[in-house]
């Protein structure tokens, strides 16, 4: 069950990241160590939740979507089903393409049917 402070950390992450205050889910997200919990489910929420924290914050879109990139490498099924995480990337999309956007982006919108 990995029961420990890495789980939750995760799980912390998870609670705050719809609490309103992205800057303190990225504080959890920096001090929780992953290497205590192997299993990649929950790694994936980790990266998942870190992303809809960091899409929320002011300069942070490329790191958001570093963070996507990774959960979908960790459990693809999980990523492309999620409505919240179509709902970051559609947004990241949006503001991505009033920037130009990246590449990176279009192909993970265009590998989870969003557009």
């Amino acid at each position: 069950m990995y029961f420990g402070p890495t789980n939750a950390g995760i799980w912390r992450i998870g609670i705050e990241v719809d609490g309103g205050d992205p800057g303190r889910t990225a504080q959890i997200a920096r001090t929780t160590n992953l290497a205590g919990v192997p299993a990649g489910l929950r790694q994936v929420f980790y990266y998942a939740d870190t992303a809809r924290a960091l899409a929320r914050m002011r300069g942070r879109d490329r790191e958001a979507v570093r963070y996507l990139l990774t959960a979908e490498r960790l459990a693809p099924q999980h990523v492309h089903t999620s409505a919240v995480a179509r709902e970051t990337t559609r947004a990241l999309l949006e503001r991505s393409r009033r920037a130009a956007g990246g590449t990176e982006l279009r192909g993970l919108c265009e590998r989870m049917q969003v557009g």
